[in-house]
This record gives C-alpha cells, structure tokens and sequence, in this order.
C-alpha cells in the first residue's frame, strides 16, 4: 500500500516537470520495479531520457536483464563499465561477463573478467 502512495506521487511530481527530470524518474522506477512492473520502469527510464548516471545506467542494465533483452543489457552495461568519470561496481562487469556467456559469446565473456 505504502509502495502504492509513494508511486502515485512519484508519478504526480515527474509528471508536472518541464524537463525529464532524472531523479524523480528513477525513483519512480525503483518503486515499479519493486512492485514487479517491469515494463512501466523501463519506460519511466526511458523518459528521464539519455544519462551518464552511473546509478541509472546500472538501473537500467537490470531491468533490461530482467526482461530478458539480453542485447540491451549488454549495450547498458557496457556503456557504464566505459563512462570515463566513474568506476562501476565490479557487479557490473560479472553481470555483463553472464549475459555475454549466456548469449554465446564465451570470448567475450571472459575477456570482460580479466
């Protein structure tokens, strides 16, 4: 319930913004994904619009993961293990090193870990 009336405002506030606002955004999409709405968070994401936020990239990469986009994934995680002002978690480079494994690219995947 509480998840609920948290999202209600979330979505209340980043609605009656000019611009995309990130934050409230991201928060929403926390709140969505937390309730199991996986497809509205990544189309809450999607409107914060383009973003070198680590923890939004990294936000994204798992919902995508979890949607089972496994290209998508790879794409975000990569793009945040090579953002030049942030050191990702070493999840991130596991979590890619899997989806590259799961896809195929077995290469890759342990390239990725070295």
């Amino acid at each position: 319930e509480r998840f609920e009336e948290a999202q209600r405002y979330y979505e209340l506030a980043a609605t009656r913004e000019s611009a995309p606002a990130p934050f409230l955004r991201k928060r929403h999409a926390q709140i969505l994904i937390r309730r199991g709405r996986l497809e509205e968070a990544l189309q809450e994401i999607e409107r914060a619009g383009p973003t070198d936020d680590p923890e939004f990239l990294e936000l994204r990469a798992g919902v995508l993961a979890a949607l089972r986009d496994t290209n998508g994934a790879i794409e975000a995680y990569r793009k945040l293990i090579q953002l030049k002002d942030s050191k990702p978690r070493e999840e991130a480079f596991i979590l890619l090193s899997s989806l590259l494994f799961e896809s195929g690219d077995t290469a890759q995947a342990k390239a990725t870990l070295e």
